[in-house]
């Protein structure tokens, strides 16, 4: 007599599927849950409080309160323990209180771009002192005086990103900024990109030197462009392209340096 195939196996297959999908489906929730409402989330509800606390300081200093959220949500995407995330948020807070107070050197206007950018440079090792006189500095002299500071500072971070000392890249911001203004900036970060991460040693002496290209450099575009204006003429060797008379850059090369800072900034949880 030929026996029947028992389903026992069918149904426990069956079984095992639904509670997987129940599985996944919760995961998805949480994950939801996460993206929505980080400070909410259950895996973190040990230390709601210091970080609810945290968040409340970031408002009362006018900063964004999705900064602490995003420092949170990218620990509990990187599965750190609750407790780890509230240290880095409460890292994270302290750097924005300091950031907020560099920034009120600037017009209200702009100040959350600068504590941002003041963020960048204090994560790859800055101080505030010196950032603080580099942004007094580039606020007396600037007539665009928020959009000034943050490329300043931004050059700083940059610097610091690509290993230079971060006392040394604060000078050097501020030197070229005074010798030059904005396109000297531009002109120290291009130079800093050229020189090598394996010349250690020399990399402190490079960068001075990169420093007093740059200066040199803006002076000489100055002149060339005065000259040119005198004759009625464009610049770039009268080749048809308008002089630049002012505004922003058009290769806006601090952005770039800019995001990378807010990877460590603000993306890094233990940091």
């Amino acid at each position: 007599m030929r026996r029947r195939p028992s389903i026992l196996p069918l149904t426990a297959l069956l079984l095992f599927g639904a509670v997987c999908a129940s599985t996944f489906a919760l995961s998805e929730v949480s994950s939801a849950a996460a993206q929505d409402a980080p400070l909410d989330d259950a895996r973190v509800a040990s230390v709601r409080q210091r970080l609810v606390g945290a968040a409340d300081r970031a408002e009362a200093e006018g900063l964004p309160r999705a900064w602490i959220d995003a420092k949170v949500r990218e620990g509990l995407a990187k599965r750190v323990p609750a407790a780890r995330i509230a240290a880095a948020v409460e890292q994270l807070a302290s750097r924005m209180h300091d950031a907020a107070t560099v920034a009120r050197n600037v017009p209200a206007r702009g100040r959350t771009e600068v504590a941002r950018a003041v963020l960048d440079a204090l994560a790859v090792g800055a101080q505030l002192e010196p950032l603080t006189e580099l942004v007094r500095e580039v606020a007396r002299r600037s007539d665009s005086t928020s959009v000034d500071v943050q490329h300043a500072v931004s050059a700083v971070a940059e610097l610091g990103e690509r290993g230079f000392e971060p006392g040394l890249a604060t000078r050097s911001a501020l030197e070229a900024w005074r010798n030059g203004g904005r396109g000297a900036l531009r002109s120290l970060t291009a130079l800093a990109r050229t020189i090598p991460r394996e010349q250690a040693r020399a990399r402190g002496a490079e960068l001075t030197r990169a420093a007093e290209s740059a200066r040199s450099e803006q002076r000489g575009r100055s002149e060339q462009r005065g000259r040119s204006e005198q004759r009625g003429l464009s610049d770039d060797n009268g080749r048809g392209r308008p002089i630049d008379r002012g505004g922003p850059p058009r290769d806006d090369a601090f952005n770039q340096g800019s995001a990378r800072g807010r990877g460590r900034a603000l993306g890094r949880t233990g940091d």
